[in-house]
């Protein structure tokens, strides 16, 4: 058995800040609730002296992403640049390098999932993409594991969390959608508890999601349901599992 885990982040954005802290404010419970200390050994990102509010220990940050991929001290590399082309290098060359992968780009998985999990079949490495698909849910796990000896004929439902916030509001208070959208576009504290989103991150957020709402290939929640897809279907596609 291991006697510890080393993590490597790249990706240094709201995303990775926030895995950053996670792993470094919890680390004394994700050790005795996984067993052994999860320790954060590197970070890269292209711009490493913006303050993201937390307080790093010495030598951990690079613009280097390669020196966190063959870092021999890093276990587990966490994919956090989203896009497609730099991230899919990113995550080939860490699992040709041995490393678990952890991931949460929808998008790229989408369009090349079937690529990265054969990739990591051949090199006898795991996947992980909870934080992919509904990852406060969650449903990934639910579906390969929870679900495993279920028939599923269908998918369906309302994965994201700010569209989710907009219809439970709109149902439950009576309010108009151009009302709520309003308050989150303004960052209202209501929405930053009930999603996560902090004031400053709302207004993109909420722009991000009018152009999802009314963009007409619906590509980042079709996404989603890709890779919803893919595991429903993973018994002919054995490359759509977390566990070899």
């Amino acid at each position: 058995m291991t006697s510890r885990i080393g993590v490597g982040i790249i990706g240094f954005g709201t995303v990775g800040t926030g895995v950053a802290k996670v792993l470094l404010d919890n680390a004394a419970l994700i050790r005795r609730r996984v067993g052994v200390p999860v320790d954060l050994v590197r970070i890269a990102d292209l711009d490493i002296t913006r303050d993201r509010g937390i307080l790093l220990p010495s030598g951990i940050l690079t613009t280097d992403a390669k020196q966190v991929i063959h870092d021999p001290a890093v276990d587990v590399v966490i994919e956090l640049i989203g896009g497609y082309d730099i991230a899919k290098r990113v995550i080939l060359e860490a699992m040709a390098a041995g490393k678990q992968v952890v991931t949460a780009n929808k998008a790229l998985l989408a369009l090349h999932g079937e690529e990265i999990f054969e990739a990591a079949s051949r090199q006898g490495v795991d996947v992980g993409f909870e934080a992919s698909v509904g990852g406060g849910i969650p449903v990934v796990r639910a579906l390969m594991e929870g679900l495993a000896g279920n028939t599923i004929e269908s998918i369906y439902g309302i994965i994201n969390g700010t569209s989710n916030y907009i219809l439970s509001r709109m149902t439950r208070e009576g309010e108009s959608f151009d009302s709520v959208l309003k308050d989150v576009r303004c960052g209202g504290d209501r929405f930053g508890a009930q999603t996560g989103h902090s004031r400053e991150s709302g207004p993109r957020h909420a722009g991000q999601l009018q152009g999802n709402l009314y963009r007409r290939d619906h590509a980042h929640h079709a996404d989603r349901y890709r890779v919803c897809q893919g595991i429903r279907f993973y018994d002919q596609a054995p490359g759509y599992c977390e566990a070899r």
